[in-house]
This record gives C-alpha cells, structure tokens and sequence, in this order.
C-alpha cells in the first residue's frame, strides 16, 4: 500500500484571518521535506512550510486538521499550539526504528496519539488561566494515523474525518456538538441539522478544561480509500452528497490537489462563511504494500 496526501487551506471570504492549522506527517524512504504543515504556514509561522502539499509514496502518515477559536489570533494559537504537539510526538515516535508493515493495533504507541492530543489541550487550557491570560481560546482538532493495514482516527469537536469506499462517503467522526445531541434523541433528524442555526455550538474542545476526552477508533484500509480531514469551513457550506459526488472524481488518474480545490471553491462558492481546510489521503496497492 502506498499513500497519497495533500492539503488546501483557505481563509474564506468573509474572514480577516485564518485561524485553521493543518500537518501532512509522512513516513517512509522517500525525499522531501517532512513534515508539512499549514494555515498560519503561509504566513511562515513553522518555518519554511507550503499551504500546497502534495506528498506521494509515503508507507504511512499522520494528518490533522484544527479549527481555533477565540476571537482576534487566539484562535491561531490554539489551533497551531494543538498541531506543534501532535507533530512534536509524531517526531519523537520516528526516532524508533519502526516496520511500516508490523500490525499496528497491538501497538501501544497508537493510544499516544489520544495522549498527545490531551497534553495540547492541558498546554492551551493553561494558557487560558495563566499569568498572560488568553480566555476563551480553544481549538477542535480531527487527526488520522494511516498505516498498510489500519487507520487510527482521534477527534474532539466538530472538525470531520470521512471515508470514501467504492463511491460511498461515510462519515468516520461524530461530531461533538449541540446539533448531534439533538439528533441522538431523535429531538431533529440529520436532514434538518444542515440549515439549523445553532450547527455551530460545539460541546467539545481542546482547552476548556484541564482534561479532554478524546473519541479515537480503529478501521482497516483498503486500496482505493480516500480519506479527507476537513474543517466545519467546508461542511457547513457544502452538503455531504456534493462531498461525495466530488470525491469521486479522485480516481488514481486524477490529481488529488485538483479535488481539494475543489473543494474548497465549492465552499467559497456557496459563501465561504469560515476558514476552509481540506486534507486528503489516496490509498493504492504499490510497493509499500505487503
């Protein structure tokens, strides 16, 4: 199995700035800088980074996406605070020798990536109440961890991982949100959330309180997934099916920066209300694969 990456993120046309981040982590013998990551990037803010990546070939990989909040930069930092931490213990884990092909589930290392998660929260949460207070700041933060055989997910908020198998999108996450507990008791169905008012009440984040809880599952990869990581920028302006209907042009043939633009004009298309970030991952049968 090999993996294909990139990542488009956009500031939107009603926003001054761009308060989403974004890593594209890859591992595997092959060149290139690593690891990649985006929203303040452009601005320079972690080194020398491209908003653009485009990464093939890669054994396995480690994205994210967080959305900040806050109001004035705060949510930057929070957001950029959230990936600097997950990308900090992606780098630490690659010190170790590791087999790309070895059965990941049984290892320990993957419940490390809830742990990372928990300390950036813990290191915004103490920013919020310290000397330099910055009240209110906060991020949502989806990550995917993509090996030969498994995929590790990890969310808290209302950013989105979905799933596209066979031309079918499935959303992997669920949304920690006023909107998903009113369709948990059946109080709206899921036809009435996308045009609801309060869609955008979240329960969930990083930096709230002292500790989080961090919605992590396990699922199997196939040759011919796409993945896509996404900030509420694009679902709340674009339906689910016009995800879907987009993602199906992301054939092996098709190049996969082309989708994500998509995408995002798409959501710029339909207003462009918030920050707009896009991750996406094609998985193929290639010589990484076992």
């Amino acid at each position: 199995m090999s993996w294909e990456f990139c990542a488009r993120t956009d500031v939107g046309r009603t926003r001054e700035r761009n308060e989403d981040n974004y890593l594209v982590f890859r591992s595997g013998n092959h060149s290139g800088p690593e690891p990649r990551a985006g929203g303040t990037a452009r601005r320079g803010a972690i080194g020398s980074l491209s908003p653009d990546v485009l990464v093939e070939e890669a054994a396995a990989g480690l994205l994210v996406v967080a959305d900040g909040m806050g109001g004035h930069a705060n949510g930057n930092i929070a957001s950029l605070a959230a990936v600097e931490s997950i990308r900090d213990w992606f780098e630490k884990r690659r010190e170790s020798p590791a087999d790309p092909n070895r059965d990941w589930v049984e290892n320990e290392e993957i419940r490390d990536l809830a742990t990372a998660i928990g300390r950036a929260n813990f290191d915004i949460f103490r920013r919020n109440r310290g000397a330099f207070s910055i009240e209110g700041m906060g991020t949502t933060v989806v990550a995917l961890l993509l090996f030969q055989r498994y995929a590790v997910t990890a969310c808290v908020g209302d950013s989105r991982i979905y799933l596209q198998r066979n031309g079918a999108l499935k959303q992997v996450t669920k949304d920690h949100s006023l909107i998903e507990e009113l369709i948990r008791y059946n109080i709206i169905g899921e036809q009435d959330a996308f045009l609801n008012p309060n869609k955008n009440i979240i329960t969930r984040a990083l930096g709230m309180n002292e500790t989080v809880e961090v919605d992590t599952q396990i699922l199997d990869v196939r040759a011919g997934d796409i993945w896509l990581l996404c900030s509420d920028g694009l679902t709340d302006m674009v339906e689910d099916r016009r995800i879907e209907a987009t993602l199906r042009d992301a054939n092996p043939k098709a190049n996969l920066g082309d989708v994500a633009s998509r995408l995002v004009d798409l959501a710029n298309h339909r207003g462009g209300i918030d920050n707009i970030t896009v991750v996406l991952a094609r998985a193929a049968a290639g010589p990484q694969g076992s």
